[in-house]
């Protein structure tokens, strides 16, 4: 099934014809208590707009509108892991496609208890792009740097059970930098790239943050059942 992200475009919902009997249609000398064009919209699209659980809902239901939905609300975030662990556009996109296909065969895998929708798919990103590094046995070339079993561990870990109690309190612990673009990268799906300009850090600085902080998490979480 290929998805195929839904595109929608709202008419304006307040327009000079509908004013009342009185009402002037000069912007200038139009009454107050008229609501705006822009507020109306982002009123209807407050109002309208179905929550993640709604939406899991209705994929259980098998409606693939929804499915499609919830890719126009997170494949971005997915794209940015699967392509920060893969550094490969394509393999990335498969990664994508492959993502939102095993949501919409097992959609009843979501536990809302254990975080949100957008972690969980991000978790499976994840997961899937490790797989393909590992088996083509290339991510240790592709950053350049040699393997780290004990950064490899925590990292699958913190994504795999990022609603563990034990694994927020050891985030917490991190040095505030360190903390913060580990957080943006794994949990907000930005690239390396992303993190570094909402952070105003050279990206090598914010690489660097990052795996001295999933190496202290690796200590921290070492023998922990997470």
């Amino acid at each position: 099934m290929v998805i195929t992200p839904q595109r929608t475009s709202l008419r304006p919902l307040v327009r000079p014809d509908y004013l009342p009997a009185g009402h002037s249609r000069n912007p200038k000398t139009d009454t107050p208590d008229l609501v705006s064009q822009s507020d109306a919209i982002r009123l209807v699209t407050l109002t309208t707009q179905p929550t993640d659980a709604e939406l899991v809902g209705r994929v259980v239901a098998r409606d693939q509108t929804s499915l499609r939905e919830i890719y126009d609300r997170f494949g971005g975030a997915v794209m940015a892991v699967a392509q920060r662990v893969l550094r490969n556009p394509t393999l990335a996109e498969d990664v994508v496609q492959e993502t939102f296909v095993s949501f919409w065969n097992s959609p009843d895998g979501f536990d809302p208890a254990r975080g949100s929708l957008k972690t969980y798919l991000l978790t499976i990103a994840h997961r899937r792009a490790v797989d393909v590094v590992r088996s083509e046995e290339s991510r240790a070339r592709r950053e350049q740097i040699p393997p780290d079993p004990d950064y490899s561990r925590v990292e699958e870990d913190v994504m795999t059970k990022v609603s563990s109690e034990t694994v927020r309190q050891a985030l917490n612990g991190l040095d505030e930098n360190e903390r913060r673009a580990i957080v943006m990268a794994y949990f907000g799906g930005l690239t390396y790239v992303e993190v570094a300009k909402e952070l105003g850090a050279p990206e090598g600085t914010v690489k660097s943050r990052i795996r001295a902080g999933m190496r202290k998490l690796a200590v921290n979480l070492q023998g922990v059942d997470l």
